[in-house]
């Protein structure tokens, strides 16, 4: 995994609880392993996960879209609503003004 090259050498290194049960349950002999296994396994990893994120995202405004569709049926529904209660509403008036007047 680790090419022969020329490293920097961290000395002094702090670093979360977190992150440290991080490196620890990673593949790897010495600090430097496993730094490096994180390191290369996010950067070849990185076109997958954008992918991911790219479909999550379509998927995001596909039920957006289909959530302003309800809304606006929804909308039209209670306008409809609305307009047959005036319209209940104005032909009790009548009834009442018929039987009133006769």
């Amino acid at each position: 995994m680790m090419d022969k090259e020329l490293r920097v050498n961290s000395t002094s290194l702090r670093f979360s609880k977190r992150v440290g049960d991080i490196v620890d349950n990673t593949p790897g002999k010495t600090f430097a392993d496993k730094f490096e296994y994180i390191v290369l396994n996010y950067q070849e990893k990185k076109d997958e996960r954008e992918a991911y994120l790219k479909e999550l995202d379509r998927k995001i405004k596909m039920k957006k879209k289909q959530l302003d569709e309800i809304k606006m049926y929804l909308n039209k529904f209670f306008s409809i609503s609305e307009k047959v209660n005036i319209v209940e509403k104005a032909i009790e008036g009548l009834v009442k003004d018929c039987n009133t007047k006769f």
